[in-house]
């Protein structure tokens, strides 16, 4: 993901560089595609609790999208929102698992594989936990229009779609490494 190239080919080119023989860079727009994590697992409706657990786990991440059986999104389901839904059984007399702490602003919620037998005796569902109003984006959408609708909607991920089904997911972090990578090319 280079945000210079050596050509014209640029949306919105802004000169950079040029001294002493080098060529003039081009700044290229950052779109969805370029920054979007591709082949993205997804997990079903009725995904169960406890295998939430595992592909959290196995992927180490801290959402999933959520698809319907022909491949369209129909939500996200998150730590959070997994560790509210067990927090909120803990309300309604479940224990709380011993030692372990969630933090309900923070999307990592901490220590899940330990406490599996007692998300499988909550009974949920990714159609339970999931939020349906999905925040998305479309593949030609510009870094910054990520940013603000992340911004707007206090989320961490956008969700990549073509005509409804997933394509890749662009996080806070890869925004923030494109970033990293701007300013290290600008100092070069």
């Amino acid at each position: 993901m280079s945000l210079y190239r050596n050509s014209n080919e640029s949306p919105a080119p802004q000169p950079h560089g040029g001294g002493d023989g080098e060529p003039a860079r081009r700044i290229t727009i950052l779109r969805a595609r370029d920054l979007m994590e591709r082949g993205v697992r997804t997990v079903e409706p009725e995904t169960t609790i406890a295998r939430l657990v595992e592909v959290f786990d196995e992927e180490g991440v801290s959402g999933l999208p959520v698809i319907d059986s022909k491949d369209k999104l129909v939500g996200v389901v998150t730590k959070t929102d997994m560790a509210r839904a067990y927090a909120e059984a803990a309300e309604e007399g479940e224990p709380r698992p011993d030692g372990t702490l969630y933090d309900l602003e923070d999307e990592e919620a901490l220590e899940l594989e330990p406490d599996l037998r007692r998300f499988e005796k909550l009974a949920l569902t990714a159609r339970a936990l999931m939020t349906t109003n999905v925040v998305t984006a479309g593949e030609d959408e510009t870094a910054a229009d990520l940013a603000a609708r992340m911004l707007e909607h206090g989320i961490h991920r956008v969700i990549v779609t073509r005509r409804d089904e997933v394509i890749g997911v662009v996080s806070s972090f890869d925004l923030l490494r494109a970033i990293v990578e701007y300013e290290s090319q600008l100092k070069n």
